[in-house]
């Protein structure tokens, strides 16, 4: 459950472009066209596991590829310009030579 809790915005986010691949190819397997008896289908109970299934699944391998990575780079980004502006310590001006 702490994967699902950490995946939930990548969960809330590709829930919709999740569904429409999932119907889309869920019908061409199973039907041979795009649109004929799909609303039908997304209805079934084998189909709502399996797009539950997939989206869990897609949703944890972006938090661990796409989200992870990005956090690791902003936060070193910020670290470096923290560094870069914060103010001389009072010690270190009172020790240089003028």
């Amino acid at each position: 459950m702490i994967i699902l809790g950490e995946a939930s915005y990548s969960v809330y986010i590709l829930q919709s472009p999740v569904y429409v691949w999932f119907k889309g190819l869920v019908s061409l397997v199973l039907l041979g066209s795009l649109g004929v008896g799909s609303s039908l289908l997304s209805s079934q109970p084998l189909f709502i596991a399996g797009y539950c299934a997939v989206l869990i699944a897609v949703s944890v391998a972006t938090f661990y590829f796409v989200e992870v990575p990005a956090r690791r780079t902003i936060r070193s980004l910020f670290t470096k310009m923290a560094r870069a502006t914060s103010p001389t310590p009072a010690s270190r001006l009172l020790s240089r030579d003028y």
